[in-house]
């Protein structure tokens, strides 16, 4: 299948291809599988069995500013942020309120914390927590010249080689599957964070430390 950088594009196209023929337990890895943890499918198989979702790497994004990413000229709107909107609302989030929670001004400079970086297991049944149409949706805007315009007068056109959707879908992952705030609270061990909570200690490569 055609990828759309990165590996947004792969992962949606397998969950539009096999979505009423999923396994039942699933690990999504990109093609760089150790840059950010040194185990990743041994983390894998230490989740627990209750876990609908994990992250299975170890960078921890903190405190990242939509900001972080370009503008867009013509509404001084990050092209992430706009992006990542777009997708939330297809899923039938108010994206605002998730993205934003807070209601700053400007909106982009909203926060978002989460574990990096597209690595993660799932569960057959945290898929079907959407519609098959919902991820059609999101798979056909991977297909689209843009992720934040169709308008073919639009300058950001300009450059088809770079359309935030992927960018988007790095940060938020853990919103969609993990069903997780978008400024996620800091990993801490004997809280509600603690990796423990997702993944048992007796296997290599386990993120829970005890």
């Amino acid at each position: 299948c055609r990828n759309v950088h990165e590996e947004a594009g792969v992962y949606l196209k397998f969950i539009y291809d096999y979505y009423y023929d999923l396994p039942d337990r699933m690990l999504f890895i990109h093609g760089n599988p150790h840059t950010h943890y040194p185990y990743p499918i041994e983390a894998g198989l230490c989740v627990r069995d209750d876990v609908h979702y994990a992250n299975i790497n170890s960078f921890w994004i903190d405190n990242r500013r939509w900001t972080a990413w370009n503008r867009d000229r013509m509404d001084d709107i990050s092209l992430t942020y706009t992006c990542a909107a777009r997708l939330l609302t297809l899923l039938g989030f108010n994206a605002e309120a998730q993205l934003n929670p807070n209601s700053l001004k400007p909106k982009d400079d909203s926060l978002i914390s989460t574990l990096c970086c597209a690595q993660f297991y799932v569960r057959k049944e945290r898929i079907h927590h959407y519609t098959y149409g919902q991820w059609a949706a999101l798979y056909n805007v991977s297909l689209q010249p843009h992720c934040v315009t169709t308008d073919p007068t639009h300058e950001i056109l300009r450059r088809p080689d770079r359309k935030w959707f992927s960018q988007s879908f790095e940060h938020l992952w853990h919103v969609i599957l993990g069903l997780d705030a978008t400024n996620m609270p800091p990993l801490r061990r004997k809280t509600n964070t603690d990796p423990c909570h997702l993944f048992r200690s007796s296997c290599k490569g386990s993120p829970c430390s005890k």
